[in-house]
């Protein structure tokens, strides 16, 4: 990482990196699950978000600090979220198999219910 003091030039060419970046992340999201997705904008993000700080910190280290630390929580929180949404949606998914195999159990009993009303029927016709 450089030393030298950034200049407008360098905010001005990391955001046009960061816009084409996002421009491509967004033309092949398509062709990704949305968790390649999410990991792929996660490392865009964390790349320029370095280099920001790097810049800043040039100038003002405890303001580069500063921005590093929130940074990094806002992470943290991101993950959180994530692990938040993955243990949803395994729940769901073990919901969705309870009922299906409660559906399952219950149209097995109709099914004996009819047999055993069709063979009721068949025996007292029969007597």
């Amino acid at each position: 990482p450089s030393k030298l003091p950034a200049g407008r030039r360098d905010v001005v060419l990391l955001d046009a990196w960061v816009n084409d970046m996002v421009l491509r992340l967004q033309q092949s999201a398509g062709a990704m699950g949305e968790h390649e997705v999410l990991k792929e904008a996660q490392l865009l993000f964390s790349i320029a978000s370095h280099e920001l700080i790097r810049q800043a910190a040039t100038q003002c280290f405890e303001r580069a600090h500063l921005m590093g630390k929130i940074w990094w929580s806002e992470m943290e929180l991101f993950q959180r979220m994530l692990q938040m949404r993955k243990s949803e949606n395994a729940e769901r998914a073990r919901e969705r198999q309870k009922h299906a195999e409660q559906m399952e159990a219950m149209l097995s009993q109709v099914e004996f219910l009819k047999a055993e009303l069709a063979e009721a029927k068949s025996n007292k016709n029969g007597n």
